[in-house]
């Protein structure tokens, strides 16, 4: 099912749910205490793999393409709603798998996801992992350790951050490293482990970095003109909008509020 060749011991399906058909990758005994992994921005699920492999015996690994990713069926994101899509989906999965209670890790956006769905759900949560979580208050756009927004209108966070050249070489399929600063490979390369090491997979997890659905309201999302440095304000689709405060402010609120509190290692 995946468009990305998988290692020994994981498989790869596609899961019916009431929100859309989401693409998952499995490890483990289907009995076994499930683990749901949740990736960050301009990756998949690929990304955990060998993480799922090294689960002690007796777990399950569950790792979606979460929407806007992947081989997930190609659905827009209401920005709108912060982390909503991503937590009703999740909810959703976790239904039509007749999951009742998960752990949960999630990186960088996916650990975002996790403060959300621990909000949503908390008493279904056995426990939460994140790693190198995107900031409950929001991705960009705040100026202290409140969350206060720089300005009135969010600007400096959403889609309008992102270099254009990025997602246009990814939606070209470029593998290549002429741009020092956009090519996905030099981008991945540079920020998503620490140079001079290249991980032997490397071309399949360049493939699922680029596997992101690109455009105006996906990713990057769309934006609108500002007054304020640096001239944009988050839109109303995509990942990068989601995740703007101007979306997702109130998250400590919600999390502290949550009737459940699960462990969180962070």
């Amino acid at each position: 099912m995946s468009t990305v060749p998988t290692l020994p011991g994981i498989t790869s399906t596609v899961v019916d749910t009431p929100r859309l058909k989401m693409h998952m990758l499995f490890s483990g005994p289907e009995n076994g205490t499930p683990v749901l992994f949740l990736h960050g921005n301009a990756s998949s699920a690929t990304y955990w793999e060998e993480i799922m492999l090294k689960l002690p015996a007796g777990f399950r690994g569950i790792a979606p393409d979460l929407r806007g990713y992947g081989d997930t069926e190609d659905k827009l994101i209401d920005a709108t709603r912060g982390m909503g899509d991503w937590v009703d989906d999740l909810i959703g999965l976790l239904d039509a798998l007749k999951i009742e209670k998960t752990h949960v890790v999630g990186h960088s956006m996916g650990g975002a996801v996790v403060f959300g769905l621990v909000s949503a759900i908390g008493e279904r949560v056995l426990s939460g992992t994140v790693v190198n979580p995107g900031s409950m208050y929001g991705f960009g756009g705040t100026k202290d350790v409140n969350g206060t927004p720089c300005y009135a209108d969010f600007a400096g966070s959403g889609g309008g951050v992102v270099n254009p050249d990025f997602p246009k070489l990814m939606a070209a399929g470029d593998r290549g490293s002429d741009n020092p600063q956009a090519s996905p490979r030099v981008v991945m390369n540079s920020f998503y482990w620490k140079p001079p090491f290249v991980p032997a997979r490397e071309e399949d997890l360049l493939s699922s970095l680029m596997s992101e659905k690109v455009g105006e309201q996906k990713y990057p999302g769309d934006f609108v003109p500002s007054g304020n440095w640096p001239n944009v304000a988050p839109g109303n689709f995509g990942p990068i909008n989601a995740l703007s405060p101007k979306y997702v402010g109130d998250s400590v609120e919600k999390f502290i509020g949550t009737a459940s509190k699960p462990f969180i290692l962070w």
